[in-house]
C-alpha cells in the first residue's frame, strides 16, 4: 500500500490549524517525495510512512505534533551517518516555520523527531512513546514474510558491508535501543513478543 497523501494532507492542516493563512501542502507533499525517493533508500521510503501512519491509526494518535514529527523523522537518512535524526529535527523546524507554525509546536516536533533515535531510556511522556512504537511498527509483523521483506530491505540500504559485519552490527544496534523493552504503548506492547520472536528468527536475540 502506498503513502497517502491525503491524510497527509488532513494532518498538516490539523498541525497549522491556528495560522491565519492556511498554507497549501503540496509544496511539502513533493519535498517529502523528493526526500523519501533518494536512490539509496529501500526501507526509509514513503512505504515507512504508510507504515506509521497505520500504526498511529491503531495507536489511536490524535496529537498533530506526533504526526507532523512522524512524517519528517526520516527526511534526512544516510546509511551510517549518525545524525540523521538531528538534521531531520532541523529541517522540520525550517518547513514548519516557513508554514507559519507557533514556536513550542515546532519545538516539540524536533523533540519528538530526535525521540526516534532509540537511546534506550524510557519515553519522556505519552507522545515521545507513541511515535517510537510507530516507528518500529513492523518489528511486530504477525506476517514473518511482510517482516522479512521489511529487513531485506534494510539490509539492502547498506551494501558496503559484508553479511558477517552487517549482522554483528544489527545485534548491536538492536541490544543498544531495547535494554528494557521494544514497545512501551499498551497497543504496542501486545506486538512484544511478535517482535522478538520475528528478530529471534533472523538470528537477533534481545
Amino acid at each position: 500500500m502506498s503513502f497517502d497523501y491525503r491524510v497527509f494532507k488532513l494532518d498538516w492542516k490539523g498541525a497549522l490549524r491556528d495560522v491565519q493563512t492556511y498554507p497549501y501542502p503540496q509544496p511539502v507533499i513533493d519535498l517529502l517525495a523528493t526526500y523519501y525517493g533518494e536512490p539509496w533508500r529501500h526501507y526509509h521510503t514513503t512505504e515507512h510512512l504508510n507504515s506509521m501512519q497505520l500504526a498511529m491509526a491503531e495507536l489511536g494518535v490524535a496529537s498533530p505534533r506526533v504526526k507532523v514529527a512522524a512524517y519528517f523523522h526520516d527526511i534526512i537518512w544516510l546509511p551510517g551517518y549518525p545524525q540523521c535524526e538531528e538534521k531531520s529535527a532541523e529541517l522540520a523546524a525550517t518547513i514548519l516555520w516557513r508554514n507559519g507554525a507557533r514556536t513550542a509546536f515546532v519545538e516539540d516536533v524536533q523533540r519528538l523527531i530526535l525521540a526516534t533515535k532509540h537511546s534506550g531510556q524510557p519515553p519522556a511522556d505519552e507522545f515521545e512513546a507513541q511515535i517510537r512504537d510507530a516507528d518500529l511498527w513492523t518489528l511486530g509483523e504477525p506476517d514473518f514474510d511482510k517482516f522479512l521483506k521489511t529487513q531485506e530491505d534494510v539490509r539492502k540500504e547498506f551494501p558496503m558491508y559484508d553479511d558477517d559485519v552487517y549482522h554483528a552490527g544489527r545485534v548491536k544496534f538492536f541490544r543498544q535501543m531495547f535494554p528494557q523493552q521494544i514497545y512501551w504503548t499498551v497497543p504496542g506492547q501486545q506486538r512484544e513478543q511478535q517482535a522478538r520472536w520475528n528478530l529471534e528468527k533472523v538470528g537477533i536475540t534481545l
